[in-house]
Formats: C-alpha cells, sequence, structure tokens
C-alpha cells in the first residue's frame, strides 16, 4: 500500500479573515473551490460544510487558479502536489493537513486539529491488488517486493516531494483490512458530506 498523502486546505497568500463577511460582492459568503465527485478534498469539505460558504465548481484544482489570483476564491482543501507547488512559488499558503499526524516530508504544516478542526483523518492511497483466488505465497512474494520498494530511500524521496510519505502494512491480509475500513469511512464521509451517487 502507498499513501499518496492528505488534503491541504489552501488560501490565496493575501486572503483576509474579513473577506467573508465584507468582501465587496460577497453577501457574507466565502467562497470555496468544490471539485469533482471523487475526489478527496471534496470529502473533506463535505464534512465541515455550513451556512455561509457558497462552493464554485471545477473539474480540477489547476482550473481554480485564475479565481484564485483574482480574489474570487477564498479556500479550497486540495491535493498535496498543487498546494505545495503553490505554496512555494507563493500564490497559496496553506494551511493544514489532512491527517491525524503531521506529514514528515512538510513538518511545518500542522494538522486540522492543530488549527482547531477537530475529527479530520483523511488520507489517499495506492494499493496493488491481485485476482481473488492468487495463491497466497504469490501474495506474500508481492507483498515483500512492495514493501522494498515503498521503504526504500528513493521512494521516500519522491513521495515526500509530492506531500506524502509511504505507508505499508505487516501483510496482504492487514492491507485489505485498512483499505475495507477506510471505505467504509469514505462512505460514512459521503454521507455526511450529503455527496450524491452519480
Amino acid at each position: 500500500m502507498h499513501d499518496a498523502g492528505q488534503r491541504q486546505v489552501a488560501l490565496p497568500e493575501d486572503f483576509r479573515p474579513d473577506q467573508g463577511d465584507e468582501g465587496e460582492g460577497r453577501q457574507g459568503l466565502l467562497r470555496h473551490v468544490e471539485l469533482p465527485v471523487g475526489d478527496p478534498g471534496r470529502n473533506v469539505q463535505g464534512q465541515y460544510r455550513r451556512a455561509g460558504h457558497a462552493q464554485v465548481r471545477y473539474k480540477t484544482s489547476a482550473d481554480s487558479l485564475n479565481d484564485f489570483a483574482s480574489g474570487a476564491i477564498d479556500y479550497m482543501v486540495g491535493d498535496p502536489v498543487f498546494g505545495l507547488a503553490r505554496s512555494r512559488d507563493g500564490t497559496l499558503r496553506v494551511l493544514a493537513v489532512s491527517t491525524a499526524k503531521r506529514i514528515s516530508s512538510v513538518p511545518d504544516i500542522p494538522t486540522f486539529a492543530e488549527e482547531g478542526v477537530p475529527n479530520v483523518d483523511v488520507r489517499i492511497w495506492w494499493v496493488l491488488a491481485a485476482p481473488k483466488g492468487t495463491p497466497k505465497d504469490i501474495l506474500d512474494k508481492m507483498h515483500k517486493v512492495m514493501t522494498q520498494v515503498t521503504t526504500s530511500e528513493e521512494a521516500r524521496s519522491f513521495v515526500g516531494t509530492n506531500g506524502g510519505e509511504p505507508m505499508t502494512l505487516d501483510s496482504p491480509k492487514a492491507t485489505l483490512d485498512y483499505a475495507t475500513m477506510d471505505t467504509k469511512r469514505w462512505e460514512e464521509w459521503a454521507k455526511i458530506g450529503k455527496i450524491e451517487k452519480q
């Protein structure tokens, strides 16, 4: 299993906290980027959606850049590759990561909980899968090789550059159990966020 990272909350670099209440033409609304169904950032936003926030839909994080630059958008929950790149070039300010603990590759960015938003532990991951009925010895070999790859310095460096950290579990069964548990959590978040099936 490979942890692809976390979601990040980002604001335009020149954002003022009072913009949502007094910003020109805003009628007291904070406008935020809403990404397509299936994007993890949408689930994070869905958990904490409340009155006074207006959703502006985009197909990708990058599509929102011009509106961020013009001040038409106030905040977003986006992927770490997008968020870190924009943070490094000074376009956006990253406020928090969506994992329960800080990410080792970006230790200066706090978690949602540290910023006063509890119960957020959202990460995206990829998993190497095999067809049902694959012999256990083959699964064990695949797991061993994948663990060697994801724990290598090269993998840690690559994943870290993009705001994540490799995650390995003890066995193929542990990986399946984690994926099953996390899928159920995502289903719950979709319900909380009132995200309908597409």
